[in-house]
């Protein structure tokens, strides 16, 4: 509930203190936080502090934390005498959906002047988190629950009122938003490949210890999440046109209908490719990742091609210049490789990115 500096966390900096001094010189100690630093803390023996700052919208007029919010957390933190080195950014792939009143709902996100709705209730299903402030304007949806596409949330409860894709700029956030009345809007911020890029990349470039995915209880039934942290999906072949997943060009798949419990998880998809692991703390079940640069595919001897491809199953690249789609999908060619090993350029939902070829 937004604490401000200087509330007692005597007692967490006490039993931190007796921690460091019982034999785990051989350990790794990592604690979690929120976005300010206890007074009086002693960070010498600690390996790594878990900044668990991404419910900052609840009950303010600003997003999630985004990468302004997060520079303003890591200064705090360093004037409490923690090294850059030390410190690792929490994100979840889900989103704190907020009720909000608005007479221009894009102009007071991008300019942070959200209005919380005091006492609204949710029409559509959330799941329930723990509200320390009292609030009933807001509820979370898991990853699950939500589609990068540009137009949609693949749980549209309200389908008279259909969500909208946005981003935004200043913060490197992803938001869905949604009318509810002639003022009221549902409001959620999460995080998608351009965002979770954009704090790698700030981790990168300010030498930090990594990232943390807070939570991988609310995974699907198949484990999407959990098997994209721990494995690679699928890579799709081309032919004739068609995306197919066959290993012969000679029996391709007939395109099938998309359900909820084969989503692919495209929140998830396209970063988690790019993500390295570093290491696992066993403390709250956190688990530390950094980034790592793939080299672009090159498509070297492409030439003009016209047409569109149709996608026969969910694809979610591993990089950000990677295009993701979803079975179904028309995908507009603008580039074609020659080789058995090129990838194509393709436009989907005005986005631009590559995608495996023949």
């Amino acid at each position: 509930c937004n604490p401000t500096i200087g509330t007692n966390f005597s007692d967490f900096v006490n039993i931190t203190a007796q921690l460091t001094q019982s034999g785990f010189s051989n350990k790794i100690l990592t604690i979690t936080a929120g976005q300010y630093p206890p007074a009086n803390m002693n960070f010498e023996n600690i390996n790594f502090v878990n900044i668990q700052a991404f419910r900052l919208n609840v009950d303010t007029s600003y997003a999630s934390a985004g990468i302004d919010q997060i520079k303003t957390i890591r200064a705090s933190w360093n004037s409490a005498g923690l090294e850059d080195q030390k410190l690792v950014l929490g994100v979840e792939f889900g989103g704190i959906a907020e009720v909000v009143t608005s007479d221009n709902i894009r102009a007071d996100i991008v300019n942070q002047q959200l209005h919380v709705t005091n006492g609204a209730k949710f029409t559509f299903n959330s799941e329930p988190i723990p509200d320390q402030c009292k609030n009933a304007t807001y509820g979370y949806l898991t990853w699950t629950n939500l589609n990068l596409s540009s137009s949609s949330c693949t749980t549209n409860l309200i389908p008279s009122s259909p969500w909208l894709y946005d981003f935004l700029n200043n913060s490197k956030l992803p938001y869905l938003y949604q009318q509810y009345s002639s003022k009221f809007y549902f409001v959620v911020f999460y995080e998608n490949y351009q965002s979770l890029n954009a704090k790698i990349d700030f981790v990168n470039s300010n030498n930090l210890a990594g990232i943390a995915i807070a939570d991988i209880t609310k995974d699907s039934n198949d484990l999407q999440l959990t098997n994209f942290i721990l494995g690679t999906p699928p890579q799709p072949t081309l032919y004739n046109g068609t995306i197919s997943n066959n290993t012969s060009p000679s029996a391709p798949t007939s395109s099938t209908p998309r359900s909820s419990s084969n989503n692919t998880g495209a929140i998830v998809g396209g970063v988690i490719g790019s993500i390295a692991f570093v290491a696992i703390v066993a403390v709250a079940g956190f688990m530390l990742y950094k980034k790592r640069r793939y080299n672009v595919r090159g498509t070297g001897g492409t030439t003009k091609a016209v047409g569109t491809v149709e996608a026969m199953f969910d694809y979610v690249g591993k990089e950000a210049s990677d295009l993701s789609f979803r079975a179904g999908d028309k995908i507009e060619v603008l580039e074609r490789g020659d080789g058995p090993n090129d990838w194509w350029v393709g436009r989907l939902y005005d986005r631009v990115g590559e995608f495996p070829g023949e």
